[in-house]
């Protein structure tokens, strides 16, 4: 699977062409299990089982499934098929602070809850739902905010490594699946200390303490990464982002240009000065605007690549050829409309795509309730029978 991976990415040929998704909303998993599927197959989330009826052992498993679940379960992706260990993080907190401020419920209202998250942004979100909350309010108005959580942010405590790091890196030299290592964003960053309305109004009006906050975090990211990529052969990076809307970019190619492009050009020279070469940045909405931008500063690869943003993965491949690496561009609505709109989509895009290179076919999101157990079971198969069919 690793040597796949590499291929792949490098845009080369291999003898299969890695076969994972995104993701899953939990609930679209819990819809399956009334729809049919096992009550022993459970989604992986942050590399742990969720409990979702997922007791049941299954003969031949042993010990642990192959994709990080629990004793006596099956993680969907080996259910369906689909490559496990496709993308799996090192376990180094390379995004929250320590001590962590939450999360801590602050006032139970029935459906809804107020609390604190890690960050300290108090919040109310629902109890039964995976939906954005409202967010009341944010940690950081003023440099001075800053400087009093900095100290969470060191990127030497103990506690950001775990306690068998030395076992895993012994384990990981005879491993035969790609590694990454995973970074919250500058803009990402920004708005989760700052607010969305806060960030767009600072960039202008306090344009120095956006600063201190992109160069803090720059720095950051270099030194909780140093002792990993150092000690491991890492195969990629990932930066999350989430900097888009439908139509256009959150924030303008100008200030990205000013204050977040001299961010990544020194962390990716850092990566690649240490061997990683393939570097994605995962945001939702219309990239258009900022992938020469990503280019310019280091980043070769983008996920999800939603369609319905106005990303068209066949458009980006004609641009900037064998430069960027594109992983999904799959429209989840094609999957939610069923078998002849999931056939248009793939048999549009797949035969073009695999021949180029570079390219890791998935949907442009997290599966989403709204798709069923037979329509997901009708994709996974296309999408396995036309890999074939290019190999």
């Amino acid at each position: 699977m690793r040597e796949r991976f590499l291929l792949t990415v490098h845009f080369q040929k291999p003898d299969s062409i890695p076969n994972f998704e995104i993701g899953f909303w939990d609930e679209t998993i819990e819809r399956w299990h009334r729809e049919g599927l096992p009550s022993y197959v459970c989604q992986v989330s942050s590399g742990s089982c969720l409990p979702i009826n997922a007791q049941r052992r299954v003969p031949g498993l042993g010990s642990s499934c192959m994709d990080g679940c629990s004793s006596g379960v099956v993680g969907i992706t080996q259910y369906f098929g689909m490559d496990v260990h496709a993308r799996t993080p090192i376990p180094v907190n390379t995004r929250g602070p320590i001590p962590p401020l939450g999360p801590k419920i602050i006032k139970d209202e029935g459906e809804t809850v107020v609390e604190l998250n890690e960050l300290g942004v108090m919040l109310r979100r629902r109890k039964k739902f995976s939906t954005i909350p409202q967010f009341i309010r944010f940690p950081v108005k003023t440099l001075k905010d800053f400087e009093e959580i900095k100290f969470r942010f060191n990127p030497k405590s103990p506690e950001r490594y775990p306690k068998d790091w030395n076992r895993l890196v012994k384990t990981y030299r005879g491993r035969d699946y790609p590694l990454a290592i995973v970074f919250n964003g500058f803009f990402w960053q920004l708005r989760a200390l700052m607010g969305l309305r806060n960030l767009c109004i600072a960039f202008y009006r306090d344009p120095e303490l956006v600063r201190e906050i992109v160069d803090f975090w720059a720095e950051f990211n270099i030194q909780v990464a140093r002792r990993a990529v150092e000690e491991v052969e890492v195969d990629c990076a990932y930066f999350f982002e989430d900097m888009a809307y439908r139509k256009s970019s959150m924030i303008s190619p100008e200030m990205f240009r000013r204050f977040i492009l001299p961010c990544y050009k020194r962390c990716t020279d850092f990566l690649r000065e240490h061997g990683i070469d393939t570097i994605f940045v995962d945001s939702d909405g219309n990239l258009n605007d900022l992938i020469p931008l990503f280019l310019e500063g280091g980043v070769n690869g983008v996920f999800p690549v939603e369609v319905m943003a106005g990303n068209d993965p066949i458009a980006l491949r004609r641009k900037y050829g064998k430069r960027l690496v594109i992983f999904g561009g799959i429209d989840k609505y094609a999957l939610v409309h069923g078998p002849e709109a999931i056939s248009r989509e793939l048999e549009r895009k797949l035969p073009y795509l695999l021949s180029e290179g570079g390219y890791i076919p998935a949907v442009d999101h997290l599966i989403s309730p709204d798709v069923s157990l037979k329509n997901f079971k009708y994709y996974v198969q296309l999408k396995m029978r036309m890999l074939r069919d290019y190999n």
